[in-house]
């Protein structure tokens, strides 16, 4: 973290005038500040992108699902037929 012991509030105004200097043109910082604001546009980006609205009714199919999955994977033993010599007993679910 030492590295990045630059990026503090104390520096704010600084960077902040780096980065209107580099909205306006890019060659006008350094190559490194060039790079890291660079990261710092892709990561907003990446944000407001990637922001997918799913509606709550959809959340509560994929939990029903879910749970019928879990449900055949803990019970689902006793419905089955591996016996061939005797049937199994009548096992109905409540």
């Amino acid at each position: 973290m030492d590295n990045l012991s630059y990026l503090n509030g104390a520096n704010a105004e600084y960077i902040e005038s780096l980065y209107q200097s580099y909205l306006a043109d890019a060659n006008s910082v350094e190559f490194g500040w060039q790079k890291f604001f660079e990261g710092f546009d892709f990561g907003r980006s990446a944000d407001t992108t990637n922001a997918v609205s799913v509606a709550p009714e959809q959340f509560i199919k994929e939990i029903s699902v879910l749970n019928l999955i879990t449900g055949y994977r803990q019970r689902g033993h006793l419905f089955t037929k591996t016996n061939p010599v005797r049937e199994r007993r009548k096992h109905m679910p409540t």
